[in-house]
């Protein structure tokens, strides 16, 4: 019987952690990459790399971090819709991309290009979640590698333009 209620406890756990992993989609950021790997996999996914140009030292890339990119609607969206990149731009690669892409404020929030290396979009300071959302929409709409851009994991959805309707009244003048 000892058995049976420590198997059940563990399944029980076993489903909290996961249904917890589910709720708690952040940003996952790619660490272990280099750029060339990382653009690669972008032009491969036909996506745009967002990166996080950070300090260590830099306060509000701390706060972004703590509060913005762990929200769970805006790690969907960029989730979905980029390959997410935290770069030191004190360290390694990032000493190089500081200097490529002109990032001398932090947080510096840019959306790239992988096929040609042009930024599309930048953002400068902190920015809260829902604010960043927007800015992350904005991004995803220059995607031209993709026919569309996803909006929280569905495709979006294009308005179709009506055709103004004729008037069937003849008028008839004197």
């Amino acid at each position: 019987m000892f058995t049976q209620f420590s198997w059940k406890n563990i399944f029980s756990l076993v489903l909290f952690l996961s249904a917890m992993t589910v709720a708690s989609a952040q940003i996952e950021f790619i660490h272990d990459k280099s750029w060339e790997e990382i653009t690669k996999m972008a032009q491969k996914q036909k996506k745009i790399v967002f990166v996080d140009a950070f300090t260590d030292w830099c306060g509000p890339c701390k706060a972004m971090s703590l509060q913005t990119f762990s929200d769970n609607v805006l790690g969907s969206f960029f989730n979905t819709n980029f390959i997410n990149v935290k770069l030191d731009m004190e360290k390694g690669e990032g000493k190089d991309f500081a200097a490529t892409y002109r990032v001398n404020a932090y947080p510096t929030l840019l959306f790239i290009d992988p096929t040609n290396g042009e930024i599309v979009h930048k953002v400068l300071g902190f920015q809260n979640a829902p604010t960043f959302l927007e800015q992350g929409k904005i991004a995803a709409g220059k995607n031209k590698m993709a026919a569309k851009p996803e909006k929280n994991g569905k495709p979006a959805k294009v308005k179709k333009e009506k055709k103004p309707k004729k008037d069937k009244k003849k008028t008839s003048e004197k």
